[in-house]
């Protein structure tokens, strides 16, 4: 939004007095959290939309690839980790 000052911008996202300044400076003094950017979205009524950059996508797609190939899998087929051995008994104090 055009013409709104960043004392407005603290009011209307909740934001203390002065926080806006600093996430907005060119040193800043704050981080912008996930708490914070909704708020700070909300108030300038705004959105952000992910898109997919084709450019990148064709740089990382052979690291992706050979990551996939040569890591163990994230969730093993339960067949496979399955044991006779019956499981450890858990203390309850």
């Amino acid at each position: 939004m055009r013409g709104v000052t960043l004392e407005t911008l603290d009011h209307i996202a909740g934001w203390p007095s002065g926080y806006s300044g600093k996430l907005l400076a060119p040193d800043p003094i704050k981080n912008l959290g996930w708490l914070s950017l909704g708020l700070g979205l909300n108030a300038l009524a705004i959105k952000l939309v992910v898109v997919e950059d084709p450019e990148q996508r064709k740089l990382v797609e052979e690291p992706l690839e050979t990551a996939r190939a040569t890591a163990p899998s994230a969730r093993p087929n339960c067949e496979q980790t399955r044991s006779d051995k019956p499981p450890l008994a858990t203390s309850r104090r």
